[in-house]
């Protein structure tokens, strides 16, 4: 009995979860990525997914692996952008001719190439910047407005008092 317990553990030991090796190099290599600080969108990960999609489905990993591949499946698409510029009528003529600034160099970021990105990249968000600082400046946010009214208790015999409260 004790020796076919034995012999059942070690063919036990000898198996792997291929699954599970290959989870955890997908894994390790996404953590990696996420401290270099690349977005979900970079090339690099389409490599963590094709290794993810590797994991069979009957391995321990399996849900693991599909849970990750879910999240970043779904941080891929739910990267919705700030539009580069903006059109508005109201604001006078010194907003007008910022966003007019930030428009054509909007535009001439979707021309550039190579190096020339970073810079303009570098240059329109602090057009960006500028501009919603002008726009904060003419549309100050609204006033506080004043607590509410206590409201009576309910069971109050007269509709048009409040019973006094006790001290």
């Amino acid at each position: 009995m004790t020796r076919a317990l034995l012999a059942l553990l070690m063919l036990l030991s000898g198996c792997r979860d291929e699954g599970a090796q290959v989870f955890e190099r997908a894994r390790v290599r996404y953590e990696a990525l996420l401290a270099e600080g690349r977005r979900l969108e970079d090339p690099a990960f389409d490599e963590v997914l094709a290794e993810l999609r590797r994991v069979p489905e009957g391995s321990r990993a399996s849900v693991e692996a599909r849970r990750l591949e879910g999240a970043i499946e779904r941080g891929r698409a739910s990267r919705i952008g700030r539009p580069l510029a903006s059109a508005g009528a109201a604001g006078g003529p010194e907003l007008a001719a910022k966003r007019e600034e930030c428009a054509k160099l909007a535009q001439a970021l979707g021309q550039a190439s190579g190096g020339q990105r970073e810079d303009m990249v570098r240059r329109l968000a602090e057009c960006r910047r500028q501009l919603h600082a002008l726009e904060d400046a003419q549309h100050p946010s609204e006033p506080r407005r004043a607590p509410p009214r206590k409201r009576c208790e309910r069971g109050s015999h007269r509709r048009h008092e409040c019973p006094r409260e006790k001290a």
